[in-house]
């Protein structure tokens, strides 16, 4: 019986505004900083699981091959035969182009 009276008493002692600001960080967590944990964590796999020959898409929007990684670094191969080193985590992603139904074909 003291359990279901003390319970209105706890939120009837707690200030409106400061369960407004509760609530909203709360929202705050679950809408960004859960989703931004899991996409880095998702690059971070990415990164780890380049090889040589992987096709890859960097920031700078270039589309290149892997010709090389050394420790931080990746070298990436051009269309026009251009060696280029850039930082792994500059990648954004593997290529795969898309064809023109918009389905993926293997990238080449």
């Amino acid at each position: 019986m003291f359990f279901a009276s003390a319970a209105p008493l706890f939120f009837a002692a707690i200030d409106p505004s400061l369960m407004m600001w509760v609530v909203i960080a709360a929202i705050f967590i679950f809408v960004v900083v859960l989703p931004a944990r899991k996409e880095k964590k998702a690059k971070e796999e990415m990164l780890a699981k380049l090889a040589k020959g992987d096709r890859v898409l960097l920031q700078c929007g270039l589309i290149g091959k892997i010709a090389q990684l050394r420790g931080t670094d990746v070298v990436v191969i051009e269309a026009d035969g251009a060696k280029l080193s850039f930082l792994r985590t500059s990648v954004v992603g593997l290529y795969v182009q898309k064809d023109e139904g918009g389905k993926n074909s293997a990238a080449s």
